[in-house]
């Protein structure tokens, strides 16, 4: 008999002409398993009956715009797109974020100012500035603050009139208005 019997050792197999290598069939293998990709969406096609997507596409954008597409469509916008476009880039988000950094360290240097005076007021510190140098720094302060919330203000006010109905499907853009708001 000429089929594989099996033992304690493992599965036998008989010499013969009919039996394949089993190392051409291990080179087959080898070849079958090189787009396991491949296999397993041959799989889930023979099993749903519909040919399954390339999964590859998901992992790249799908509007990805080279420089030279963008050059060329930028150069058909209109005034009016031009600072559409500007308004929603990178680079303006980059630097409102840095406005809004300095208003924060603004903010920090303040606090420490009118924490001395805290300290002096609660009797924590033996020493006071001057009236006239007090008088001089808290305007400072309050013309920083003013420059600042007028900033934000035209931020927000000029991006409402040129952005329109973009402007509002940003969400972040709510947080935006509340804050110049407040």
């Amino acid at each position: 008999d000429l089929s594989s019997y099996t033992s304690e050792q493992g599965t036998h197999y008989p010499r013969s002409k009919k039996r394949k290598s089993i190392i051409s069939q291990l080179l087959e293998d080898t070849k079958r398993m090189e787009n396991p990709n491949e296999i397993f969406n041959d799989s889930l096609d023979k099993e749903s009956g519909t040919q399954t997507p390339d999964l590859r596409a998901l992992a790249y954008p799908l509007d990805v715009e080279t420089d030279a597409q963008f050059a060329k469509r930028y150069a058909k916008l209109s005034l009016f797109e031009k600072v559409q476009e500007a308004l929603q880039s990178n680079r303006y988000e980059v630097a409102v974020a840095v406005l809004l950094c300095v208003n924060v360290l603004w903010m920090a240097v303040e606090l420490q100012f009118s924490g001395h005076q805290m300290a002096f007021n609660l009797e924590l510190r033996d020493t006071q500035l001057p009236l006239a140098e007090r008088e001089f720094w808290a305007s400072v302060f309050g013309a920083g603050e003013n420059m600042f919330t007028a900033l934000f203000t035209i931020d927000v006010v000029v991006r409402i009139f040129i952005l329109r109905c973009k402007f509002f499907r940003v969400y972040m853009n709510y947080i935006d208005i509340a804050v110049t708001v407040a």
